[in-house]
């Protein structure tokens, strides 16, 4: 049985924005650091959390994921077409790389199918050339930690961390 699997009511969030540092002699991030940003975790803004509600993660024993509004959760959210939104929530597959579950909608616009590999080990679920996003769950302490990593034109960078706990 997946250790994530069942029924995650919201308890808190989190949200950084930032800007890629170092461009290279062109002006452009290197990949690295985007590949870095997209691969990464939001475990150093659990102690800057906030307390919220009003969403709920259900994910299933074959791997599908469903989630729910149960109120007006007061979070930043970035809606399956890559656009900050209010809470839109979406379905779909919770994909595991190693202890990380990879959270994919069913469906994604041709022209925004990211590549395959290209930010390995992160699957992204989202890349309209603009706009990439790599959203994973994972657990800690008895937690969901859900981390939506987004890089904007190569060069801002927005982080995500929403906080579950068992239903």
């Amino acid at each position: 049985m997946n250790p994530m699997q069942g029924r995650w009511q919201l308890s808190a969030r989190h949200f950084i924005q930032s800007e890629v540092e170092n461009l290279d002699e062109e002006g452009l991030a290197p990949q690295s650091a985007l590949c870095d940003w997209l691969n990464g975790n939001a475990l150093d803004m659990l102690a800057d959390v906030w307390e919220t509600q009003g969403l709920q993660l259900d994910i299933h024993a074959d791997g599908s994921f469903t989630e729910q509004l149960t109120g007006t959760p007061k979070i930043i959210w970035f809606a399956v077409d890559g656009c900050m939104s209010d809470p839109e929530p979406f379905a779909g597959q919770c994909t595991m790389v190693g202890n990380l579950g990879y959270l994919l909608p069913p469906e994604i616009d041709r022209w925004a199918i990211p590549k395959e590999g290209e930010f390995a080990p992160a699957l992204l679920r989202y890349d309209d050339g603009d706009t990439m996003i790599s959203e994973h769950v994972m657990l800690d302490r008895g937690r969901l930690l859900r981390c939506v990593n987004v890089v904007t034109d190569e060069l801002y960078l927005n982080r995500v961390l929403l906080v579950y706990d068992r239903a």
